[in-house]
């Protein structure tokens, strides 16, 4: 009985766990309200510099990645997510298009889809576009750019330590 008891309950924490991004990922679109996520958790931010309704490359990009499970579960716990749209159909209230238009010149955005990853300082870590091969591969591409960054970083530290 004890036996059972134990498989129910981690059979429940596994689909607990494979649905809490099923419904995808959270976008925030207060650029202040990630930094203070960010800082408090310690989580790199994404941010997506998109068109949302007019540029294909950002509409495949949610579609084939972004907006997939896989995408969700590989990366949802492991970023703070931030919208950043620029769209020609509908508007946006004036403080959100003067905030995006605000980091799009700041991070030098020259076309889209972009997304810069900062770390949890602000701090660039990466840029990337478009890529193909889906959700989960487009979660390890970000995931292996932190990484590189988180590597980088500590061997800069090594060689400082070294030099004192």
């Amino acid at each position: 009985m004890k036996h059972l008891f134990t498989f129910f309950i981690a059979a429940f924490f596994t689909l607990t766990a494979q649905d809490a991004f099923a419904d995808g990922i959270k976008w925030h679109t207060s650029y202040d309200q990630a930094v203070k996520l960010s800082e408090s958790t310690s989580k790199p931010m994404v941010l997506f510099f998109t068109g949302s309704d007019w540029c294909g490359w950002c509409k495949k990009l949610e579609k084939e990645a972004l907006d997939t499970p896989e995408f969700a579960e590989a990366a949802g716990e492991a970023f703070i997510f931030v919208k950043l749209d620029f769209p020609m159909k509908k508007s946006l209230d004036a403080a959100e298009t003067a905030q995006n238009n605000e980091l799009k010149k700041k991070y030098n955005v020259r076309g889209f889809p972009t997304l810069i990853i900062l770390d949890n300082n602000q701090e660039p870590v990466g840029l990337t576009g478009y890529q193909t091969g889906g959700g989960k591969r487009y979660a390890e591409h970000l995931l292996k750019m932190v990484n590189a960054f988180s590597a980088y970083q500590k061997k800069m530290s090594n060689l400082e330590s070294q030099a004192a």
